[in-house]
């Protein structure tokens, strides 16, 4: 296999990759990691065109740091909203190359729930795969990693793909995203099985619904729940997931509105005073 030159940017040996890892999750427990990755950000260990070995070796490395802890890989698919099919085999992850990469090699444990599906990696006994019907609910993955106390990780990836964050809102029974449903099949190799799947949506305004990342970042890493730490030519950041449930939640019970930006927090409380309290799909649709 042809490698970079060392001199190259974003270079990165497997080794050093497995060594960064393993300094930044030495005191991970055993508990169930939902992983957001890009590689891009940490650094290759090959050429970009050897993306199958590149992963490959991410994999190694994660289970090697990790001690083989679960690993919840996004594999989300957004087209079940536009044509109602979600192929739990064939649909591909459109979040990420690592993301796809366990897709393709371990289909077989991938969940059912249609959009905001993942792949379960290691211990597959631990967590269920079976579909959810509301994707931020009390039977959804998001809901078991709090349960199980496990962590959220970004690996080269920006915090603002924090779904977990929806998990929150869901449980905080926020207003200003309105609950909405999408139907049609999952298809399993020959199977083909019908399901309805809800999730709070934001209206289409482009600017109605801004969550304030510099800030959530800021307290967060003050109240020493958000932790961050060099791998490679990026960092990984992490938190427990129980541990900002119950800080974001606390913030919440006092401001609904917390985690959006302060001028979105002016437009949102307008519109109640326009549309009423909560919003719903008959006021956007």
């Amino acid at each position: 296999m042809a490698e970079y030159q060392s001199n190259m940017p974003y270079y990165l040996t497997k080794n050093k990759l497995i060594e960064d890892l393993k300094a930044a999750c030495f005191d991970i427990s055993q508990a169930p990691i939902m992983l957001h990755s890009d590689l891009f950000k940490i650094g290759l260990t090959a050429t970009p065109s050897e993306r199958l070995q590149i992963c490959a070796d991410y994999q190694e490395a994660l289970d090697d740091a990790l001690h083989s802890a679960p690993l919840l890989i996004p594999t989300f698919n957004y087209d079940f909203c536009k044509n109602g099919k979600y192929d739990r085999i064939n649909s591909p992850s459109q979040v990420g190359t690592l993301s796809d990469y366990f897709r393709l090699h371990f289909s077989e444990n991938r969940t059912y729930t249609p959009i905001f599906n993942f792949v379960i990696h290691n211990k597959t006994e631990f967590l269920s795969l079976a579909s959810s019907t509301q994707v931020f609910g009390q039977d959804s993955l998001f809901a078991e990693l709090h349960k199980q106390n496990g962590y959220v990780f970004f690996l080269g990836a920006d915090f603002s793909s924090n779904t977990f964050l929806h998990y929150i809102e869901e449980c905080n029974n926020i207003g200003y995203r309105y609950l909405k449903s999408f139907s049609g099949e999952i298809i399993d190799q020959s199977k083909s099985i019908p399901i309805t799947v809800s999730y709070r949506v934001r209206p289409w305004l482009s600017t109605f619904v801004v969550y304030d990342w510099t800030r959530l970042i800021l307290e967060a890493t003050q109240q020493k729940i958000l932790k961050q730490i060099v791998v490679g030519h990026g960092k990984l950041l992490y938190y427990k997931a129980a541990e900002l449930f119950e800080f974001w939640s606390e913030k919440m019970k006092h401001n609904e509105l917390y985690l959006l930006t302060p001028q979105c927090q002016i437009q949102v409380r307008k519109i109640y005073e326009s549309n009423g309290y909560p919003l719903t799909l008959e006021m956007f649709e």
